[in-house]
C-alpha cells in the first residue's frame, strides 16, 4: 500500500510541475490597439541625447557652400557652423512618437562678391521637431520641421544674406536622411513598441509577450543617464521561460524560479527544484539563494554569484539537492543577467551613423513592482571624430 502512496504522490508532484510549465510558457497576445500598457520601459535622459544629435547636426552643415545670383552679383556665402547650444524636449500634449528641440548655432561667415569679400560673425536660433517612427523592432529619427529662425550678423554687408541664410539651414536639416537611432535584439518577445517624451527623458515603452496583465506604475522622473524598468511579472516570466525550456538540468532536477529582488549591491533568489525523474521519487523543495551583484565585468556584463542558501518549504518525503550548483548547471543565473539588460542592444542604446552611447550599469534596485537598472552613458565618436 506505501508503494502506490508513493507513486501517486510522485505523479501528482509531476503532474504540478507540468501544469505550472504550461502557465509560464503561454504568451500574451498581440495588442489589437493603442491602449496597451507597458512592461518594460528604457529611459534616455536628453543630455546625453544632445551630445549625440550634435554631432549629427555639425557634420551635415559642416564645408557649406552657398551660392547665389543677386542683382547681377555673383554671392558665395561659407558658413563655419558650431552647434552652441541644442536642447531636446518634450512633446505638446505628450503626443507619441514625438519631440521638440531648440537649437543654436554660429560662428563665422566668408563672404564674396564679384568684388568684395569679408568674414562676419554670425548666430542662428531656430526652433523644430523630430518624428521618431517606430515598429516592433526599432526607432528612427527625422527632423520633419524647422521653425522660427533667427538670423544675427555682427556687421554690414552689400546685400541682404538673411534669407539665404535661413533657406540653407531649413533644407539642409530637413534634407538630414531618417537614421536609424534604436534597434532591438530580434531574441527579445517585444509585441509592442512606441516612443513618448517627458520632461528630462526620451521614454521607449515595450509590451512582452509574458502572459500577465501587470502594468508598470507611474515613473519618477530620471535621474542618471539612463535606466531600464521592467515589470516584476516580466522579469520573472522571463527568467521562468527559460528555467521551464531548459528542465531537467542534474540528477531528474528542474530549477523553477518563484521571486527575485535586489538591493543594488546583492540579490536574493527564491527558487523551487523540481525532483519530476529518476530514482528517489518525486518532490519539491524551496531555497532562498542569496550572494553579490558584480557590475561591469571584463566584458561589460553584470555577474550574479550565490553565496548563501537557506532552505525553505517543501513537499513529504523531500530529497537534498545542492542548489547553488544547480543554478549554475541550468543557467538561471546566466538568464537573470541577461534578462536584466533586456531592452539594451548588445552594443549601444543610442546611436546615429558612427556615434554611439555606450551604457554601463551602476544599480540594480528592487521598486514597489518593478526592478531598475541605472547607470551612465558615454558618447563614443565615429572614426571620422577621431
Amino acid at each position: 500500500m506505501w508503494l502506490f502512496s508513493i507513486v501517486g504522490c510522485g505523479e501528482e508532484i509531476r503532474e504540478a510541475y507540468e501544469a505550472e510549465k504550461a502557465t509560464v510558457l503561454v504568451s500574451a497576445e498581440q495588442p489589437t490597439d493603442d491602449g496597451w500598457g507597458e512592461d518594460i520601459n528604457l529611459r534616455i535622459g536628453y543630455e546625453q541625447l544632445n551630445k549625440l544629435a550634435t554631432t549629427l547636426i555639425e557634420d551635415s552643415l559642416s564645408g557649406a557652400k552657398i551660392e547665389k545670383s543677386v542683382l547681377g552679383q555673383s554671392l558665395i556665402l561659407r558658413p563655419n557652423a558650431e552647434i552652441r547650444s541644442l536642447r531636446l524636449k518634450d512633446a505638446p500634449q505628450k503626443k507619441a512618437h514625438v519631440a521638440r528641440f531648440n537649437l543654436a548655432l554660429g560662428g563665422e561667415l566668408r563672404w564674396k562678391t564679384n568684388s568684395l569679400n569679408g568674414t562676419i560673425p554670425y548666430s542662428i536660433e531656430l526652433k523644430g521637431t523630430l518624428a521618431l517612427p517606430s515598429d516592433n523592432q526599432s526607432i528612427r529619427v527625422k527632423i520633419n520641421d524647422v521653425e522660427n529662425i533667427k538670423v544675427k550678423l555682427d556687421g554690414n554687408l552689400p546685400l541682404n544674406i538673411t534669407p539665404l541664410l535661413k533657406s540653407w539651414l531649413k533644407e539642409s536639416l530637413l534634407n538630414i536622411p531618417v537614421m536609424e537611432l534604436y534597434t532591438l535584439d530580434n531574441e527579445i518577445p517585444i509585441l509592442a513598441m512606441r516612443v513618448k517624451t517627458e520632461a528630462t527623458s526620451i521614454n521607449v515603452e515595450l509590451r512582452s509577450n509574458v502572459n500577465h496583465t501587470i502594468e508598470m506604475p507611474q515613473l519618477s522622473p530620471l535621474t542618471t543617464d539612463w535606466d531600464i524598468c521592467v515589470s516584476d511579472k516580466t522579469l520573472l516570466g522571463l527568467i521562468r521561460r527559460e528555467a521551464f525550456a531548459t528542465g531537467v538540468v542534474s540528477n531528474g532536477v528542474a530549477v523553477d524560479p518563484k521571486s527575485l529582488q535586489f538591493n543594488e549591491d546583492t540579490f536574493r533568489l527564491t527558487v523551487r527544484l523540481w525532483k519530476i525523474e529518476g530514482f528517489g521519487g518525486s518532490w519539491w523543495r524551496d531555497y532562498e539563494a542569496a550572494g553579490p551583484v558584480e557590475y561591469n565585468d571584463a566584458r561589460g556584463k553584470i555577474r550574479l554569484k550565490a553565496t548563501d542558501v537557506k532552505e525553505g518549504k517543501k513537499s513529504e518525503g523531500a530529497g537534498i539537492a545542492d542548489p547553488i550548483a544547480l543554478l549554475g548547471e541550468g543557467f538561471i543565473l546566466s538568464a537573470i543577467e541577461e534578462n536584466l539588460t533586456i531592452a539594451l542592444p548588445q552594443k549601444s542604446v543610442f546611436k546615429i551613423g558612427d556615434n554611439r552611447l555606450i551604457p554601463t550599469v551602476k544599480s540594480i534596485k528592487s521598486m514597489p513592482k518593478y526592478t531598475q537598472i541605472s547607470g551612465q552613458i558615454v558618447l563614443k565618436e565615429g572614426l571620422q571624430k577621431r
